[in-house]
């Protein structure tokens, strides 16, 4: 058991609150079958990381702040614990433990078994609503690792572009008018895909 593990043993609990969380944001039987999902006291401190979230959140059995936690698990390792602070309006203080983690279940990523193109989430809510069975990026530095994903959907066209560039491009470092920009580009518009485009073609 590494530290992460140890942290969520420790001081995650189950309470009546996660499901009543759960039903406000996902369905209730996809997200527990995903894996271990708690209620955790601590508190949430502004993050001195770049990440896509702003918060970190730091466990303590005398905290005010409630949190629901998950163990986010990547390689077969729980890495870190994500966050999400309870009774908030606009479900915007979350974050994360140990700030290790890089998506929401990665392990999507590398799923070989997979027969249409994997879901890319823009949010933890959108995420939760596919039953986490879609992939959220926590780490900008993370998102080229998406290119391993194949197909994949997003919601709209721009952010099509902004993960054409971010995944594909942005990693290159090579000048935009050269052959290897050009190649990716065509590689990152034929693996990206919108909405329904797959079922139209």
């Amino acid at each position: 058991m590494n530290e992460t593990e140890k942290l969520y043993q420790q001081y995650a609990y189950d309470s009546p609150a996660v499901d009543d969380w759960i039903d406000q944001h996902g369905n209730i039987d996809t997200v527990r079958a995903f894996g271990p999902i708690a209620e955790m006291k601590g508190r949430f401190v502004p993050a001195k990381v770049s990440h896509i979230y702003q918060h970190q959140f730091v466990p303590d059995s005398t905290g005010t702040q409630r949190a629901i936690v998950m163990p986010v698990i990547e390689d077969g390792a729980t890495v870190d614990i994500v966050a999400w602070r309870l009774s908030q309006a606009k479900l915007d203080v979350w974050g994360c433990v140990t700030h290790a983690a890089r998506f929401l279940n990665r392990a999507a990523i590398y799923d070989k078994s997979r027969t249409a193109p994997l879901g890319i989430c823009e949010s933890w809510w959108h995420w939760l609503r596919t039953g986490c069975k879609g992939v959220m990026a926590l780490r900008v530095e993370a998102i080229p690792e998406l290119r391993n994903a194949g197909d994949v959907l997003v919601d709209n066209s721009s952010i099509a572009l902004r993960l054409l560039y971010e995944a594909y491009l942005w990693p290159l470092n090579v000048d935009p008018d050269s052959d290897v920009w050009k190649a990716a580009k065509i590689e990152g518009k034929k693996r990206i895909w919108i909405d329904d485009d797959r079922a139209a073609a």
